[in-house]
């Protein structure tokens, strides 16, 4: 059954409705898995960084990047507040007064003829599934608060568009109350109302840490390994270690994950069970991060150094700056395929 949520919210701190019709007018017009045996490469990747953005103005608390034209990046800062920023890490709009703990890609949609870019998130009291909304022309990204039954508090969320079906967004997230289990549902539009509709629930041994959606394929990660659910069989990786952040992209028809420990680590891994460490190296200008915290890849293209994507971390520097770093996303993996 759906359940709605209306683009006007209960409780706001700027005019929602006015803001949203800004918006229109300006843009209109576990078990039973397969288990599958991992191959840890025994040496880590090289992964110089390519480029790095200008400092953020603090660290953040999420990170997210948007699916169509330039790469644009929506950030949660620590503190509160969150803005789109450029890939050279410079605002685009004010910052929004909301706080949110994690995001999920942004994905392009077309709301009663708007094209806006849809980012869910996490409520500030984490028991509510929001979505933020941004077009050009408006000042900030907008909150609205959707109608979904939540138990508990949210403590991750990921999202992208479907593959199936055209202007919705897939959605997974899990809860303190239910940690073992990820639940699954879509967000589409009827009208100016953005619904919220339940589809299933992934049930897992062990506890979920961090999630990735990549089309329609869902993957989970956590005490049990990472799991994907695809349109064949779940498939179970286990690896070294619980991933805190995941993202995700399928290249090629190939199925591309990358992961942060709670430690700084990163980590990929591909469909066929490979998975290596990556050594971060330093360029010309650009030092490499003493900790890394949120992850997130793209297949968009951006200038002639990142013809294939991109992988973007945020660095941190010991008692520094927060930035986001760039790596070259095809190289590491051509590297993880060709690896012994």
């Amino acid at each position: 059954m759906a359940e709605r949520g209306s683009l006007m919210p209960k409780q706001t701190n700027v005019n929602q409705a006015a803001a949203f019709g800004l918006i229109l007018f300006l843009s209109a017009c576990g078990g039973g898995e397969e288990e599958k045996p991992t191959s840890p490469v025994s040496s880590a990747l090289s992964a110089p960084i390519i480029w790095q953005s200008e400092p953020l103005k603090e660290n953040l608390g999420a990170l997210s990047v948007t699916d169509q034209g330039e790469p644009q990046f929506l950030v949660g800062y620590e503190s509160g507040g969150l803005e789109l920023v450029s890939f050279d890490g410079v605002s685009l709009t004010e910052p929004g007064p909301y706080r949110t703990t994690s995001l999920g890609n942004g994905t392009l949609v077309d709301v009663d003829g708007a094209e806006l870019f849809l980012f869910p998130g996490i409520s500030r009291s984490g028991s509510e599934i929001v979505v933020f909304v941004y077009s050009p022309g408006l000042p900030a990204p907008l909150e609205i608060e959707l109608e979904a039954d939540v138990s508990g508090t949210i403590e991750g969320i990921c999202a992208s568009a479907s593959t199936s079906s055209p202007d919705t967004v897939n959605v997974g997230y899990w809860t303190d109350l239910d940690s073992q289990s990820l639940s699954v549902g879509t967000i589409k539009s009827e009208g100016e109302n953005l619904i919220y509709e339940p589809s299933e629930s992934l049930r897992f041994d062990k506890y979920v840490k961090s999630c990735a959606m990549v089309g329609d394929t869902k993957i989970a990660a956590g005490g049990f390994g990472i799991s994907i659910h695809g349109d064949g069989e779940p498939v179970l990786m286990s690896l070294s270690g619980v991933p805190v952040h995941m993202t995700g992209l399928l290249q090629d028809d190939a199925l591309r994950l990358a992961m942060s420990y709670s430690g700084g680590e990163v980590y990929v891994a591909n469909e066929e069970g490979k998975y290596a460490k990556l050594d971060i190296q330093a360029s010309l200008s650009s030092e490499a991060p003493d900790e890394v915290k949120n992850i997130v890849m793209s297949g968009l293209s951006t200038e002639a150094s990142f013809p294939n994507g991109f992988l973007a971390i945020e660095g941190r520097a010991d008692g520094g700056d927060s930035r986001i770093l760039y790596l070259d996303q095809n190289d590491i993996f051509s590297q993880l395929d060709a690896a012994n």
